[in-house]
């Protein structure tokens, strides 16, 4: 068991780092575009939502990260 939950919480990390940098890559594009001002509004607002998405999806971990370890935690 303790592998299996070794694998998962890496597995957790590997999602959340990625999420994290995909989240911090945006940020910086939607910074740089509003600075330049040469992004469509249209534009802004995929990139806007694009981050939320991510963002949501990176609370959705933490959430499922949480749900897994309750369960490993009745398990032992």
């Amino acid at each position: 068991m303790d592998k299996h939950a070794d694998c998962l919480t890496d597995y957790f990390r590997y999602l959340k780092d990625n999420l994290n940098q995909q989240i911090k890559k945006l940020q910086v594009k939607i910074t740089q575009a509003r600075t330049e001002d040469h992004l469509s509004d249209l534009q802004a607002t995929k990139l806007a939502t694009q981050l939320d998405a991510q963002q949501l999806q990176l609370q959705d971990l933490g959430l499922q990260q949480s749900r897994w370890r309750k369960i490993c935690s009745l398990n032992t």
